[in-house]
Formats: C-alpha cells, structure tokens, sequence
C-alpha cells in the first residue's frame, strides 16, 4: 500500500508540489462483425495505446517546469526536435508526454493554482513503490498578492481573479506494422486568458486587444506573477511571466447574483 505522503510527483526529475495526480492509460477496441454470426467475431485494436496524465498542484516560481516547457512548446521552430518530458509519479513512469494543457488560476488572498495534462503513446514503466518524499516546501509559492502588470510594477488590484490557459494539439504519426509512432507533430496551439473586474468594458470590434481594451498600461503586454516571499520582502525569485501580446478579446459576460457585485469576465485567446 502506498500512502500519499510517500507518492512524489516529478516532471524531468522536478518536483512538484502536487495536490491530486491521475494516470489513465486506454486501449482503442472496436468489434469484427460478420455476415452470418450473432455476436462479435473478435475485439480488435482499432487505434493507439493512449495514456493521459494529469497533475493538480501549487506553482513554485524558481521551479515550475510546466511553465518552462509551455514556453519551449510555443517557441518551436521545428517540432521534430521535441520528443516530450519523462513524468513519474508514486514509482510509475511515462515517457515522451506531450503537454496538453497547462493553466495557473488567480483569486483573491490565495495561493496560485495550476494544473498540467500530459498525454504519452508509450507504454508505462515501473510499479507503485514507497518514494523518499523528500520535496522541501519552502517560500517560493506562487501568490495573488504578487501579481503585477510587467514593466510597470503596478498591482492588478482592480481585477478579482485571473485565469491563463496554455493548449497544444499533438498527432501521432504512425506506420503499418509499428504499435508506436514514428513522430509525434505539433499541429496547433493557443494561450487563452481571462480577466473577472467590476467595470464594464464594451467590445466595439473584431479583433480588440486585451492591453488596449482591459489592462490599459501603455506599451506593458504581460502580467508578473511573483512569489509570497517577493511580495513580502521585495525581493527574492525572478517571477513567472504570462505575456499576452497580441491577444484578442474573444467574450465579454455580466454576472448579476444575489448577495454578489456585478462581475465582467472578459476573456481573449492568441494563436501560436
């Protein structure tokens, strides 16, 4: 039995400090029918072994491999040359995982939270085995109190909370006779983010940036998210940057509730 204080979860040999980690690995089945039998004839592979990853966990901003491996991802010139990180998680290990998906949510008075899915078409290795748990927690976590408009130093403290969301989509490419692929191709990707304030702002046109029509800061395209300690003593660990150059405002929604301010979530998306 493996209890979840001896599980550790590493990303390239990093740790994280995870909150929930879930390993789903499916076969893709179809049955044979034929003309003159009732029933199946046989279960047969009818696609790739699949294995999704997905990990929940607070963000340490002197060590979030997720955030690095996004900006590699996005910087790609030739995707032949990325072949994935290894994941290992409670002794079990997938290597070559594509990154999916990879958020960081801000809310008021609150750590940071962020979450990553992998998806692997190799076959696992190892078993579940008791880990040295050894991953130090120390004062590096992400915080909402440090977030900051990039350039400026200004405080986002006329927002109510902040969502970024990182997507890729991967496809394997496959000959016959082989159970693995021979690549694994980027075909796209966006970065999506969205703003919750108290102010209304009308989207006047197609194709609207978020900096002209939400953060308005002049040239200032990114948002600083530092840790507790930074915010605390001003100084420490260079922070995690989310730049939204180029983004454009996709929907602006009103939220009335009882008991509640009125709430305009305002959300753009860029291509990559």
């Amino acid at each position: 039995m493996l209890f979840f204080k001896r599980c550790n979860v590493e990303i390239n040999g990093s740790g994280l400090i995870a909150e929930n980690a879930n390993i789903n690995s499916s076969n893709s089945l179809t049955p044979a029918w034929m003309v003159g039998k009732i029933g199946a004839g046989n279960i047969t592979p009818n696609g790739p072994l699949r294995t999704t990853i997905r990990i929940d966990y607070i963000p340490e901003t002197n060590r979030e491999p997720n955030h690095g491996i996004a900006n590699l991802i996005r910087a790609l010139a030739d995707d032949s040359t990325w072949s994935g990180v290894n994941i290992a998680i409670g002794g079990i290990t997938g290597y070559e995982c594509y990154l999916d998906n990879y958020t960081l949510k801000c809310a008021p008075n609150d750590i940071v939270k962020s979450s990553a899915t992998y998806t692997t078409f190799l076959q696992l290795s190892g078993v579940l085995a008791n880990q040295t748990g050894t991953h130090l927690v120390r004062n590096n976590i992400a915080h909402a109190w440090g977030l900051y408009i990039v350039g400026s130093g200004t405080n986002l403290n006329d927002i109510y909370d902040f969502d970024y969301t990182f997507n890729a989509a991967w496809e394997p490419v496959y000959k016959i006779g082989q159970k693995t692929p021979i690549a694994v191709r980027l075909m796209n990707g966006n970065e999506t983010f969205a703003v919750t304030r108290d102010t209304f702002y009308r989207n006047t046109f197609s194709g609207e940036t978020l900096y002209s029509g939400v953060i308005t800061n002049g040239t200032d395209y990114g948002i600083d998210v530092f840790n507790l300690n930074a915010f605390i003593s001003g100084s420490g660990i260079a922070p995690l940057n989310l730049n939204f150059s180029g983004a454009k405002i996709t929907n602006v929604s009103v939220n009335a509730s009882v008991n509640d301010i009125v709430r305009v979530k305002t959300e753009a998306i860029k291509y990559f």
